[in-house]
């Protein structure tokens, strides 16, 4: 089972497959809406990017910390992946699924 650690440790590219295989649907997910956000003027897509995003918060702030103190609740890791997701496309290191999770996992391994 994928834990914290997994994303914690190591290089951000590693732990950014390993993200993106707890979470495969969201990434697929966002592989076809990242490009509507780019185009603009797409509301539907921005919804459905926020509610994407929103999985992947919850499914990896809710991951096992794999340590036995000092781990940040869940709630206060959701809460700050989730604050400012509408960023994440642009400051991606790609315009696709895994490059969104990227700056995810990145916000992650910053908190």
């Amino acid at each position: 089972m994928a834990s914290m650690k997994d994303l914690l440790d190591g290089d951000l590219a590693d732990a950014s497959v390993a993200a993106a295989g707890i979470v495969p649907d969201v990434v697929a997910a966002l592989d076809r809406l990242v490009p509507l956000l780019t185009e603009g003027g797409n509301r539907a897509a921005l919804r459905r990017y926020y509610g994407a995003v929103d999985a992947a918060a919850q499914t990896l702030a809710a991951l096992p910390s794999g340590r036995d103190e000092g781990a940040s609740s869940p709630t206060v890791l959701y809460r700050l992946l989730r604050r400012d997701s509408a960023e994440l496309a642009w400051v991606a290191p790609t315009g696709d699924g895994l490059g969104v999770l990227t700056a995810l996992v990145d916000r992650l391994r910053g908190l």
